[in-house]
């Protein structure tokens, strides 16, 4: 998924296919494999208390850790050094960013506050502008939108997993929203913060889809997912999908933009 929302950023470049793209996905793929490494060799302890993550290879003792975090680095240094072959050191900043952000910042910061995933979505912004990136030389408004759409996005996403595993975040340490605070203003937030990212979705999709009917398809249906996640009662997994799904429609409509012209 982070590949492919890298590929999105690319995608509203408009640029030509070529080596080089190739090369920039590849980094952001092995790079999100190595911050996924080092995060469950960071939160291996933490992942040995929770049914979701206890059969993960290191609390099974599948691997060795001291490998797992070599491995990891290595494919971390190496996501660094792809981008610059290329010339694109830019590009090999924003991957720095995001391991400062994941691995140094967010991981730690679980433990200590439920505020850390405002920190932590910020990954989720970067990929569509590395993508960017590799079809464009500067920044614009419109990956920018696009980025803050993601980062909009993120953040219900994880809300929507830690309902339905609250107890066992709770068993391992980790402080979240609805553990910290009462159910009414868990609510309120949740509310808040998904009408902000249903404004910010059906801009990007008005501007990246341009005026006419496809805009229109994507606005009604984001409209029906948003109303759906805060009129219904719906079980947390239920709701991680249907958050899921309201990204994803944006990606596909604006591939199907691209392939009818």
């Amino acid at each position: 998924m982070v590949t492919i929302s890298a590929y999105f950023g690319f995608l509203l470049t408009g640029g030509k296919y070529t080596s080089n793209l190739l090369i920039v996905l590849l980094a952001v793929m092995i790079h999100s494999f190595g911050t996924s490494m080092l995060n469950q060799y960071q939160e291996v302890e933490s992942d040995k208390k929770m049914e979701r993550t206890k059969k993960r290879p290191l609390p099974k003792y599948i691997f060795d850790s001291k490998k797992v975090l070599l491995v990891s680095m290595i494919f971390i240094l190496l996501s660094f050094l792809l981008p610059i072959i290329i010339k694109k050191k830019f590009i090999t900043l924003m991957l720095l960013d995001n391991f400062i952000i994941y691995n140094c910042i967010y991981t730690p910061l679980k433990k200590k506050t439920s505020f850390a995933l405002l920190i932590g979505s910020f990954s989720g912004a970067i990929p569509p502008i590395i993508g960017w990136l590799a079809g464009n030389s500067s920044l614009s408004i419109e990956i920018l939108l696009v980025a803050t759409t993601f980062y909009m996005w993120q953040v219900p996403h994880f809300l929507f997993l830690t309902e339905k595993y609250k107890n066992e975040y709770k068993k391992a340490g980790f402080r979240i929203l609805i553990n910290e605070t009462s159910a009414k203003k868990y609510n309120i937030i949740l509310i808040v913060w998904l009408i902000s990212y249903f404004l910010v979705l059906t801009n990007t999709a008005f501007i990246i889809l341009r005026q006419g009917i496809l805009s229109d398809i994507v606005i009604s249906l984001e409209t029906v997912l948003i109303l759906i996640l805060i009129i219904q009662d719906k079980k947390s997994n239920q709701k991680f999908h249907i958050i899921n799904i309201s990204i994803l429609i944006l990606i596909i409509f604006y591939i199907i933009k691209i392939l009818s012209n």
